[in-house]
């Protein structure tokens, strides 16, 4: 399998991806894998690249935050709405106060987490969490000498131990959340194409595609990792010259997906390893008659799909 291209852009790499499953053609050997391999797990029809463009969100949505935003879609094959995300680490979420606000809300729908004390001092957090503010240089500098910046990384720590507890108290709110920032159903509205009912993952070694179900949430809760911090652009135009626009984000970005996986490296098993499988499998052949029992027993599910 070749190594996944680092010569392409994110999005040149979903435009070339499009094109590949358009028929046109394509140079890139790693596009070419991707797209074959798409085509023999069944993936077929015409394809359009939307990650550029921004869309509305759902009435719900605009209660908090009304500004349109970019899709959780990358790219659509057929009737499958896919986000693409590449690498073995990646980031799935960067929200300010007021997505942070929608998203809380949205993902509380249906569970009684949001009259928890926990959630009131969550909430009261995220509404006095710095938004688009100004400083004269940048925000490395500006904290070290500013009280209201010191007094937010205080609170960003205090923010950060606040979701991992509730996460880690409530599996099915924790659920809702990642649920929710993978697919934008709630965003946008459940048959927006704007809201993505795949995912494609491409790391080094492996191409991953699945439906975004319980089985991939799953996976994605247990490599979770959540980081509260400051976000900031230099501010352009006349007299703006060494100024920067920060405000409070937090960050949920998914780590390592692919390590310690059971005897896996570099996309290879190593002889040991395949002797050690070998021998579990024919032990466990040695227990049933059938396969159908044997298919029963490993609750095979063809809904994920891997290569590597």
């Amino acid at each position: 399998m070749s190594k996944l291209s680092e010569s392409l852009t994110s999005t040149q790499l979903e435009r070339e991806i499009v094109k590949g499953m358009n028929n046109e053609q394509i140079f890139d050997e790693y596009v070419q894998e991707i797209v074959e391999y798409l085509r023999s797990i069944g993936v077929e029809g015409n394809a359009k690249h939307i990650g550029f463009k921004r869309y509305s969100v759902s009435p719900e949505w605009s209660e908090y935050n009304p500004k349109k935003s970019l899709p959780k879609t990358d790219i659509i094959i057929g009737d499958k709405r896919i986000s693409i995300k590449s690498k073995n680490s990646f980031q799935i979420m960067d929200a300010n106060k007021n997505e942070l606000l929608a998203l809380f809300y949205c993902s509380s729908n249906n569970t009684d987490i949001i009259k928890s004390r926990m959630s009131k001092n969550i909430i009261d957090t995220f509404q006095k969490l710095i938004y688009n503010q100004t400083a004269s240089g940048t925000v490395g500098k500006t904290k070290k000498i500013d009280p209201v910046l010191q007094e937010a990384e205080v609170m960003h720590k205090e923010l950060q131990k606040q979701l991992e507890i509730m996460f880690t108290n409530n599996t099915l709110f924790k659920k809702n959340f990642i649920k929710e920032v993978l697919t934008g159903s709630y965003k946008f509205g459940a048959q927006s194409e704007a809201s993505s009912t795949h995912i494609l993952i491409l790391s080094p070694n492996e191409i991953v595609f699945s439906p975004i179900n319980d089985k991939i949430i799953n996976i994605f809760a247990n490599k979770i990792n959540i980081h509260v911090s400051f976000s900031s652009r230099g501010v352009k135009g006349l007299g703006a010259s060494g100024k920067y626009r920060y405000w409070s984000v937090v960050r949920m970005i998914v780590e390592h997906l692919f390590e310690n996986k059971l005897m896996y490296a570099n996309g290879q098993l190593n002889e040991k390893s395949i002797v050690y499988i070998r021998n579990i499998i024919n032990y466990i052949l040695s227990l049933f008659t059938s396969i159908e029992n044997i298919l029963q027993f490993l609750e095979i599910d063809p809904e994920i799909s891997i290569m590597g």
